[in-house]
């Protein structure tokens, strides 16, 4: 059970192209049960995210920015704003 474990996050972490982690990180940090259609206020910056992914912040940005275009989350000073639960899981099925 370990080992699967183990390797699942290697393939999460390692494995799959940025959008898709950087997408599943973000749905992580919103993991909550309750959470609805609301926007959803992380207290996360580029620099954070880039530090939890193993990348820079210049990558973390350009899929940000895209979807922050799209309408999907708005970024701000030290804050992601995520505008869409059910958008953002089928950008993260859709991102790899």
């Amino acid at each position: 059970m370990r080992l699967r474990q183990a390797l699942a996050w290697i393939d999460d972490a390692i494995l799959q192209p940025l959008p898709l982690r950087l997408a599943h990180r973000l749905l992580t940090l919103d993991a909550r049960p309750d959470a609805s259609d609301g926007v959803t206020v992380l207290a996360a910056s580029q620099e954070d995210l880039a530090f939890m992914l193993g990348v820079s912040r210049q990558s973390v940005h350009r899929p940000l920015k895209l979807w922050e275009e799209e309408g999907i989350l708005r970024v701000g000073y030290r804050v992601v704003e995520l505008m869409d639960r059910g958008q953002r899981e089928r950008q993260a099925l859709s991102a790899g």
